[in-house]
């Protein structure tokens, strides 16, 4: 695997980045904006895209990292998926949601069309865990509105490294 944890701001240990080797690009940390809705982020919530250069990944992107960690595309669990989830949770933080076994990660990608309203649906990738299987599931989907954060979806952001 050619995933590395780095630093967002140099030298601080804060380990916001996952540097993937094969394509060159450096994801944030999931849960940096976790609450904030994909109209957020758009408006560059945090300096996120103007100050430090993220854009929202492509749907292409966000499965080809998924499967550089080992996560096959499921909506129903298998057991293959179980520690590439558990790793992708250890280097993207993407734990946003945890009922005893069960773990779900919830995150945007980029959308075919920029959202009309704070009504537009937005898609993204759901997974979900089953440590008591364990087995882990892995599929696209609708997440929610454009306009409406929630504590259980973060969004994949992105920038060459």
């Amino acid at each position: 695997m050619a995933l590395h944890q780095q630093d967002l701001v140099p030298g601080s240990g804060d380990q916001l980045l996952t540097l993937d080797d094969t394509t060159g690009l450096q994801w944030l940390n999931l849960t940096t904006t976790a609450t904030r809705s994909y109209q957020d982020v758009l408006a560059d919530f945090g300096g996120l895209l103007g100050t430090y250069g993220f854009r929202y990944a492509t749907l292409t992107e966000v499965t080809d990292l998924l499967t550089h960690f080992g996560i096959t595309s499921s909506p129903t669990p298998i057991s293959s998926n179980a520690l590439p989830i558990e790793t992708f949770v250890e280097f993207m933080n993407g734990k946003s949601a945890t009922n005893g076994t069960t773990l779900s990660v919830k995150a945007l990608f980029k959308q075919n069309l920029v959202p009309s309203s704070a009504d537009t649906s937005v898609q993204g990738i759901s997974m979900i865990l089953n440590k008591a299987m364990p087995g882990g599931s892995m599929d696209s989907t609708l997440i929610g509105k454009a306009g409406v954060g929630a504590p259980d979806v973060c969004s994949f952001l992105v920038k060459p490294a």
